[in-house]
């Protein structure tokens, strides 16, 4: 019962055969397939939705720029428990983790209950998040982890 729009690829995941399901099951009305889009489009399509789907069970994500970037723009993120997923997600506040696709299901009609009874998605705990992973922070960590490893010795 709810509408899903799947924006992107497999050019990362190299999953086609989960593609293919995807596209045997789009109807173009309550599933519609987009494709690929430049990042500047992405923003429109992050300010449209209620969540990002992260279906990341196969894939072990080493980072996953996609979901900081849905989190950015305010919108949580459902993605599988692994990979990078743990540290860029907060579990609760910008997103949810799950372990299976019995739990993605039940989270996706979680945050559905919450948009039919009008209650508001944290998306400040969103930004918050991803702001954690802005160049500046990322930088600034990079410099304190090298000069621990210089001063320390033990790194």
């Amino acid at each position: 019962g709810v509408e899903l729009d799947l924006i992107g690829d497999t050019s990362i995941t190299n999953e086609p055969e989960l593609f293919a399901r995807c596209n045997a099951m789009a109807d173009g009305k309550q599933i519609r397939i987009v494709g690929a889009v430049p990042r500047s489009e992405a923003v429109w399509w992050y300010s449209q939705a209620h969540a990002f789907l992260h279906c990341n069970k196969l894939f072990r994500e080493p980072f996953g720029l996609a979901p900081v970037e849905a989190m950015a723009c305010g919108l949580p993120v459902i993605a599988f428990d692994n990979g990078a997923m743990r540290e860029t997600i907060r579990d609760k506040v910008s997103g949810v983790l799950v372990d299976s696709f019995a739990d993605l299901v039940n989270a996706i009609k979680e945050m559905v209950s919450k948009w039919i009874r009008n209650l508001p998605n944290d998306r400040e705990g969103c930004r918050e998040q991803a702001s954690k992973f802005s160049v500046q922070n990322m930088v600034n960590r990079y410099e304190e982890l090298c000069r621990e490893a210089i001063e320390g010795g033990d790194w």
